[in-house]
């Protein structure tokens, strides 16, 4: 488990989603010490432009198993995989928070400097000075409509955006908007075994089972809706966003967060009914985020 000075302890579910697709780059240290449990560096690593990565079979991982499990963790122990794949999905100080389980709560520390990186809204791009200045912007009550609003605002501006001041005016102009509740269900009931079948049930906001890539989710129906969703761990979770957690790489984040705000609340409930709960604790909003932002892609 690794431990987050940012609010929450962090822990992987093993679920397998960092070792597909993704080039993972180790050191020459890792490579020795994946040497010295008896592997040969022919068969574990390839080099680019003076790079170590892992070598991958049909996208994956090496020592990726059928069962989605790492065979280093399994036969050798957790600390002996690469130092990248006990920290991912934390990066630069940041978790991305696009896998894993978050537990035991603690104190809201500084975390490493956000790269500078492009994102879509749109026919617009944001800088991550722009997306943070919006994100920054956000309070528990109404944050949904008022984030969907902006991002239409800027999806639909004649230009680009200017920077700091530019997007501080955006936002002082836009007006909070609801989602299409059929075009977000529709978006989550591809993840459904029968999207059509998928997208009735969730339009109706019954029990309905998802696929997402970091495994199997049941979103609970009705019986949920009694569960309190209390602001403070709303407002908990804005905080590790606007302190730079939860933003992956993907360049239409932005937009994707939209689809998180809507179903933020029905997951976090869902979590704390199965949970047994009758109003949720912060970490069932931080794992409702989490299982909501799994959806993104990566990388574009």
């Amino acid at each position: 488990m690794i431990g987050l000075s940012c609010f929450m302890k962090w822990e992987c579910d093993i679920c397998g989603r960092c070792c597909k697709g993704l080039s993972v780059e180790i050191t020459e240290s890792d490579a020795r010490r994946l040497e010295s449990l008896g592997y040969d560096r022919s068969d574990f690593l390839t080099k680019k432009n003076n790079k170590l990565f892992l070598k991958k079979k049909f996208r994956w991982c090496v020592f990726l198993e059928e069962d989605m499990k790492c065979k280093i963790q399994r036969v050798h122990g957790y600390d002996s995989k690469p130092e990248i794949c006990k920290a991912f999905p934390i990066a630069d100080g940041a978790n991305q928070m696009v896998c894993g389980v978050f537990s035991g709560e603690g104190e809201l520390g500084k975390v490493g400097k956000q790269k500078n990186g492009r994102y879509r809204a749109g026919k617009n791009v944001m800088s991550t000075e722009e997306l943070m200045v919006a994100i920054r912007k956000l309070t528990p009550d109404n944050y949904g409509e008022v984030w969907n609003g902006l991002m239409r605002k800027v999806s639909v501006m004649e230009g680009p955006l200017k920077g700091h001041d530019h997007m501080e005016k955006v936002i002082s102009d836009s007006v909070p908007m609801k989602p299409s509740r059929l075009v977000m269900n529709s978006v989550l009931s591809q993840h459904t075994r029968h999207p059509i079948y998928g997208l009735i049930k969730l339009y109706k906001g019954d029990r309905v089972t998802l696929k997402l890539p970091t495994g199997q989710f049941v979103l609970e129906g009705h019986a949920a809706d009694r569960v309190k969703v209390r602001r403070e761990d709303v407002s908990n979770m804005l905080k590790l966003l606007k302190a730079g957690h939860g933003i992956p790489a993907g360049k239409d984040f932005p937009t994707h967060l939209s689809f998180i705000f809507y179903f933020l609340e029905r997951f976090s409930k869902s979590i704390a009914y199965k949970n047994r709960r009758k109003e949720t604790i912060a970490s069932d909003v931080a794992n409702a985020y989490t299982k909501l932002n799994s959806i993104i892609r990566f990388v574009d």
